[in-house]
């Protein structure tokens, strides 16, 4: 069940969302526009200006700035699933930094690499790796401290919306007015993560969306070049959420260009008649990091995901020694 209190923090490439629950019901929720040109390609470049937008946002709505779950953009970063031989636990570190180095296509000093050991099986283990690009994640913590945001957790916007659809596999499409992300989840981990930054004034919606059936197919390429042997199924669903979705249009024309099936988002909380699901799908991921599984890893007879990578713990020890 939830905690008491929890507060869900979603940063886009463009504003920034935000939304308490109190038990298992939203209480509140409210976002907030960045200033024109203060973030570029998903990286902050005023941070004064963005400190200031999150100041107010908090001052309006009085949510507590403490104990925050955080999401950031997937642009950039980088995931990947290596095996490892079984080894002493004292060698694992070093082992999953070889493999990093290896399996990465962006060079270990440009990332901060977080993992997470998702199986074990004949003396292997599987470790879940993601590297998260510095230049984009130092001035977003820059902005937190300077804004007086504590975070208790850092995560991608692709774990929290795994958590979101709770299924072991399935297809995520969020559509946001300056960002898409492609997700491909498979055994309860996003295993393929594509986020592409595009202005909706650019395109004509017909446009963007023609582009994000590409990005789809690609995404589909790409899994099935790793996995050979387990293709996805032509029943796996899919599930849009995301800004864009607040135009009926943009849902017609997926569903004629999409031939798996779409389904609507679960809902798994207390909401408000007007509550926008699909706009605020990334806060309530986050806030499903508090559900408790029970021991055979399921809650109320569902599948729960398995990654619950906290990514700041790595990220911020370095952070601080830079003196932000």
């Amino acid at each position: 069940m939830f905690f008491q209190n929890t507060v869900a923090l979603s940063m886009e490439t463009n504003l920034a969302r935000l939304l308490s629950m109190r038990g298992k019901a939203v209480e509140r929720w409210e976002e907030v526009n960045f200033p024109v040109g203060s973030v570029k390609d998903a990286r902050i470049i005023d941070p004064d200006g963005v400190a200031a937008a999150l100041d107010g946002l908090f001052r309006s709505t009085g949510i507590s700035r403490k104990g925050v779950l955080v999401s950031i953009s997937g642009f950039r970063s980088v995931t990947r699933t290596v095996t490892l031989p079984g080894i002493s636990s004292n060698l694992l570190g070093e082992a999953i930094q070889w493999a990093a180095q290896r399996e990465m296509t962006v060079p270990l000093k440009e990332i901060y690499l977080s993992w997470q050991i998702t199986g074990s099986r004949d003396k292997e283990h599987s470790v879940y790796l993601i590297g998260t690009p510095r230049d984009i994640f130092d001035p977003l913590y820059q902005v937190l401290r300077q804004a007086d945001v504590r975070p208790q957790v850092v995560e991608l916007k692709a774990t929290a919306l795994s958590r979101v659809v709770n299924q072991s596999e399935a297809v995520l499409i969020d559509l946001e007015d300056e960002s898409t992300d492609v997700i491909i989840v498979a055994d309860g981990i996003p295993e393929v993560s594509h986020t592409s930054i595009i202005k909706a004034e650019d395109l004509l919606l017909e446009e963007r969306l023609q582009k994000v059936i590409g990005a789809l197919g690609q995404a589909f390429t790409f899994f099935k070049n790793v996995h050979p042997e387990h293709p996805l199924s032509a029943s796996t669903p899919v599930y849009l959420s995301g800004a864009l979705m607040s135009n009926p249009e943009t849902g017609v024309l997926l569903r004629e260009s999409i031939k798996q099936p779409i389904e609507a988002l679960p809902l798994r909380i207390k909401q408000a008649p007007d509550f926008p699901l699909s706009r605020y799908a990334v806060n309530i991921g986050l806030a499903l990091r508090r559900v408790k599984a029970s021991r055979n890893g399921k809650q109320a007879g569902k599948y729960l995901p398995r990654i619950n990578m906290n990514i700041m713990p790595v990220t911020a020890s370095i952070i601080r020694e830079r003196g932000y």
